[in-house]
C-alpha cells in the first residue's frame, strides 16, 4: 500500500494570530517564522496521531489484488477521520484503468478507520496482477472549526517549543503536548 497527498489542507487548525498570542508576541515581525512553526507543529501532531486534522485529499494505492480481511474484500483507509471517498479505480484484466461505480461499494465510517466494502450482492471485477493496481482517492480530516481543542492546544504547545527553544521548558512542553495527543493516537493492527 502506498499513500500520497493530492491536495493539502487549505488552512491549519491554529491561526497565525492564535499562535502569536500563545507565544506572547506583540507584533507580526516573526509571522513568517511562526507560520512555518505552526505548519511543522501540525505535521508533527498528525504524524504522532496518524490522523489528518483538516480536510485534505489523498490517494491510497494497493498492489496486485483487492485487499481482504478474514477472506472478505475490504479496503481499509489510513488517516482518520474519513470524510468521503471520491473514487475507486482499478486496472482490469486487460490493462485498462476503470472506475468502480459508486453503487458498487459502501463506505463505512463506524470504526476508527474508514473502510470500503462491496455493496450487498456485488462482486468486484478481477484486478490485473501489478503494482498500484487499485487507487482510492479519499478526503480525510475535520472541518477546521471541528478540530478538537486538545489537538489545537498540542499544536500551540509544539509551536511554542519550536519558537522559544527554552531548554528549561522543553521537557514539560513535550510531555504536555504528547499527553494531549495520546487520546487521539490511532494504531492499526494488521
Amino acid at each position: 500500500m502506498g499513500i500520497s497527498l493530492v491536495i493539502g489542507p487549505a488552512s491549519d487548525p491554529v491561526s497565525l494570530s492564535e499562535a502569536r498570542d500563545h507565544c506572547r508576541l506583540d507584533n507580526n515581525e516573526s509571522d513568517g517564522l511562526l507560520a512555518g512553526y505552526v505548519l511543522a507543529a501540525r505535521r508533527y501532531a498528525e504524524g504522532y496521531t496518524r490522523r489528518a486534522f483538516v480536510t485534505q485529499t489523498w490517494d491510497a494505492t494497493f498492489d496486485y489484488h483487492w485487499p481482504t480481511v478474514c477472506g472478505q474484500i475490504q479496503i481499509d483507509l489510513p488517516l482518520p477521520p474519513l470524510a468521503s471517498v471520491s473514487y475507486v479505480s482499478y486496472v482490469g484484466d486487460i490493462g485498462v484503468t476503470q472506475t468502480l461505480a459508486s453503487n458498487q461499494y459502501r463506505v463505512l465510517t463506524d470504526g476508527p478507520f474508514g473502510r470500503i466494502v462491496p455493496a450487498q450482492w456485488v462482486s468486484w471485477p478481477t484486478v490485473r496482477w501489478q503494482r498500484n493496481a487499485i487507487t482510492v482517492r479519499f478526503v480525510a480530516g475535520w472541518d477546521p472549526s471541528a478540530v478538537p481543542d486538545e489537538i489545537r492546544t498540542a499544536i500551540l504547545l509544539h509551536t511554542e517549543l519550536l519558537f522559544d527553544r527554552d531548554p528549561a521548558m522543553q521537557s514539560c512542553l513535550e510531555s504536555s503536548r504528547d499527553a494531549l495527543l495520546d487520546h487521539y493516537r490511532v494504531v492499526r493492527v494488521l
